[in-house]
């Protein structure tokens, strides 16, 4: 009664002894031990995919090259190679047909299944590949084909498609990815000796390679669904046995195998070559099936991309393959897109995956249309600046900065209140959003000038580079303002974008640099850079702050902002700027006039889209999409003002700009997906 009392007065229980209320029972505490175990067990069960997976596919990998390029010799000057791929796949097929065979006979099971002779389509199409991978090292490197094979996604997903499966515009764009930077990679890698007509035979393989392994896994499918009590050992017994079989004829009848018997006679080793390579294949395919079974098709992708990465690097070590840096940014940009795609559908929650069914092409409409107006508005502003920039006139350059940044913040004011005008909007916001709003334009203001400035010190392609800087400080700037959470994913993107703008940055011409200005010149030009980035951070940053909080239209926030920013320049031309020597300049050459009003405008309508993008989509979609303008700008000034660069390193910025959209595509996916509005700041990265 006392006890009772004292609960219903909401105090707490006497200390008694234990009961079953008060303590975990034996059960429970059974069960938790028992997941606890469980636990552990499964991460060591991964751990052992992981390091058998990997040691098995480097080993048939190594294997393989070395068996497919070793020249073998009986006498001195006289060398040989195996006569025949082949002959190669034979003793692979077979070796997996014994191996899976006696597996499937420990387990009780019979030989012959229920579609057995089904099988034959995927044997035959695994065989043709695999033939093709063998007969491609004949004219081309291990580290290109083995790269080349992650390209396989592309013709998976068109036959996937053509099969009937629904995919969202973000699988489309990455796979385009991985096959731009492989197109690099091919281009950048030696081929073998005889060059010419001998490494397009070694392409046109790998592509019959890509092609046949790709419709392998459909016909697969095909097999199990037909006959779904087949298992997985069941249905590669079947294949090898019947790809042995298959091949063992052609040999036959072609005479090649008693040549590749008399080979083996002649070079003995070889018999332990292929043993070793026939091993690590049949480990290879047993060990697939059984991560695949285990943890699923994505985590053993994750394991085959890591494998391929250690691949290439061994294989360059081991046999001197000769890798370029932009090379390595393409293998890196390649294995890359392939982890981040395998983490996206890994991290993903239930209503995304739920969601992303619901996704079509016109849901995408919004942002295709804001990333044309961001592309080619700034691309002419981009063409206009730098031609302003380096253009003479007379033979002098109209080298007054904050004249330009005046007259565009002018026109963007100019544009924003005409359209407000035209709708019967109210040009001033409330009090509050006001504040915000000039905030955001000493922001912007301080932004623009560091940016014409540093074009006094360093060149146009440099200081384009480093404006792709600032895609993990807009997201850092949204978390410290708390507009906006991030994801895992969105931050190894981000790192990713940023490594590789790092990378042409640090790759640039600097010859270039040094024309405009001395060393110390190119130091205080790349310092005004990084003012410019820190500064146009907080701006999107800012402009996403007022949408949130107030309800604001976007030709208001722009036009508050250009209207604090128009001020400000005016103050700083009419200080600092040289008004005289300006209003004289423009006076003699009447045509810089043309030049500064086409400048004006693009960057008044390109303002102009890029508010709308912050409010439609958020900080950081809108930083990818200028990310991804400005490293295509770097290729149309290359193409448009002559500038020496190879089409190799324009094409593979090409596929880092491809990366950014790619990035904004599968944020705006994941935002339409669960269904949050676009304003929400949980809806600025995935949850």
């Amino acid at each position: 009664m006392e006890l009772g009392a004292r609960q219903a007065q909401g105090h707490p229980p006497v200390k008694g002894p234990a009961s079953p209320e008060a303590s975990p029972s034996e059960a429970e505490k059974e069960e938790e031990s028992t997941k606890r175990v469980e636990t552990v067990w499964k991460l060591l069960n991964l751990l052992y995919c992981v390091v058998s997976l990997n040691a098995a596919m480097l080993l048939w990998g190594i294997s393989q090259e070395y068996v497919m390029t070793n020249d073998y010799s009986t006498k001195p000057g006289v060398v040989s190679k195996i006569p025949s791929s082949l002959f190669v796949v034979l003793c692979n097929r077979i070796a997996s047909a014994l191996f899976t065979g006696w597996v499937v006979r420990v387990h009780g099971q019979g030989l012959w299944v229920p579609g057995h002779m089904l099988a034959a389509k995927a044997a035959v199409s695994n065989g043709v590949s695999s033939w093709s991978q063998y007969k491609s090292l004949d004219y081309i490197s291990f580290t290109l084909q083995t790269t080349t094979k992650s390209a396989k996604m592309l013709p998976v997903l068109l036959m996937s498609s053509w099969r009937g499966k629904s995919h969202t515009p973000v699988d489309y764009a990455e796979t385009l990815v991985i096959v731009c930077a492989l197109v690099v990679f091919g281009l950048e890698t030696d081929g073998r000796e005889g060059g010419g007509s001998t490494v397009w035979i070694g392409i046109l393989l790998l592509c019959v390679l890509l092609f046949f392994d790709s419709c392998t896994p459909h016909l697969q499918d095909e097999l199990f669904a037909t006959h779904p009590e087949v298992t997985a050992v069941q249905a590669t017994f079947a294949m090898s046995s019947v790809a042995a079989v298959g091949m063992f004829v052609i040999l036959v009848l072609s005479g090649t195998i008693f040549e590749c018997l008399r080979f083996i006679s002649e070079h003995p080793d070889v018999m332990l070559h292929l043993f070793v390579l026939s091993l690590a294949s049949t480990l290879t395919q047993y060990f697939i099936s059984y991560t695949v079974k285990n943890f699923g098709p994505t985590v053993f992708t994750l394991i085959a991309s890591t494998r391929q990465v250690i691949a290439v690097c061994i294989s360059a070590a081991l046999f001197r393959h000769e890798i370029s840096p932009l090379a390595s940014v393409a293998v890196a940009l390649t294995f890359s897109m392939v982890i981040v795609r395998a983490l996206r559908s890994f991290l993903m929650t239930k209503l995304e995956k739920a969601g992303r069914s619901r996704l079509r092409l016109l849901r995408f409409a919004p942002l295709l249309l804001c990333a044309i107006a961001i592309h080619v508005l700034h691309f002419s502003y981009g063409v206009a600046q730098e031609f302003l920039s380096v253009h003479s006139f007379g033979g002098q350059l109209f080298s007054f900065p904050q004249a330009k940044v005046s007259v565009n913040h002018c026109t963007a004011a100019l544009v924003s209140f005409a359209s407000l005008r035209a709708r019967g909007l109210p040009v001033i916001g409330e009090g509050k959003s006001m504040r915000w709003t000039l905030l955001a334009g000493a922001a912007i203001l301080g932004a623009t000038t560091c940016q014409h400035m540093a074009l006094s010190f360093i060149s146009f392609e440099t200081q384009t580079l480093m404006k792709t800087l600032k895609v993990v400080p807009v997201m850092l700037v949204g978390v410290l303002l708390g507009n906006r959470r991030y994801s895992a994913i969105d931050y190894i993107e981000g790192a990713l974008i940023t490594a590789l703008a790092v990378f042409f940055v640090s790759d640039s011409d600097s010859e270039v640099d040094s024309h405009i200005g001395g060393e110390r010149s190119i130091v205080l030009g790349i310092l005004l850079m990084l003012g410019y980035v820190g500064l146009d951070s907080f701006t999107s940053n800012l402009q996403d702050y007022i949408y949130q909080k107030f309800s604001m239209d976007p030709a208001q926030v722009l036009f508050g902002m250009e209207a604090v920013s128009a001020t400000g320049a005016i103050l700083s031309f009419l200080v600092l700027g040289r008004p005289g020597a300006a209003l004289a300049f423009l006076c003699r050459r009447h045509q810089v006039i043309l030049h500064l009003s086409f400048l004006a405008l693009s960057a008044a309508f390109g303002a102009y889209a890029c508010a709308i993008t912050v409010r439609l989509f958020g900080p950081a979609v809108f930083t990818l999409l200028m990310v991804s303008r400005q490293s295509l700008s770097q290729v149309v000034s290359v193409w448009f003002f002559h500038h020496p660069a190879s089409s190799v390193h324009m094409l593979c910025l090409v596929a880092v700009a491809m990366v950014m959209l790619t990035s904004s595509l599968r944020r705006v996916s994941t935002q339409l997906a669960i269904g949050s509005p676009p304003s929400s700041p949980k809806s600025a990265g995935s949850p």
